[in-house]
């Protein structure tokens, strides 16, 4: 219930063009990729990894996961999705980072919300979790996991 309560505000947000969009307005529009069961028959638009889940890591990520990596993950143009999709986390290897079509089983997603692993610190670091300062890219990157990470 409560991931589709923030899907619904996230939605409304990207409607009244909220300067907190990084990537832009709502996800891209087209043939919806479905959200992972449990959406009671809502479609949501496909997200595009280039033009609305990058765009959230350059805004939000880079000051710690560029090339330097001092965060330990490079996110940056033409590396991040190699660096997340299937990947084991340095964490607890069992947990991938991305988890195609799976959120709940993403590392990167539970890393943007107080974490459930004792081995992950909310980021952006210093804050408290991309979902409570910035929803709609919180949510822009569920969705994009959920509708199987598609490298588009």
């Amino acid at each position: 219930m409560r991931r589709v309560a923030w899907t619904v505000l996230a939605l409304a947000m990207g409607a009244c063009g909220t300067p907190d969009l990084v990537g832009g307005g709502l996800p891209d529009s087209g043939a919806g990729g479905g959200g992972g069961g449990g959406g009671g028959g809502v479609v949501y638009p496909a997200v595009s990894f280039s033009r609305r889940v990058q765009p959230i890591f350059a805004a939000r990520c880079f000051g710690c996961h560029i090339a330097r990596a001092d965060g330990g993950l490079d996110l940056s143009l033409n590396k991040s999705y190699r660096n997340l999709v299937n990947v084991p986390s340095r964490c607890d290897p069992s947990i991938p980072l991305v988890t195609p079509g799976n959120a709940r089983l993403s590392l990167l997603v539970s890393s943007m919300t107080t974490s459930r692993y004792d081995c992950v610190v909310a980021m952006p670091k210093g804050g408290n979790g991309l979902l409570s300062e910035h929803p709609f890219d919180y949510e822009t990157i569920r969705l994009w996991v959920e509708q199987g990470a598609p490298d588009n």
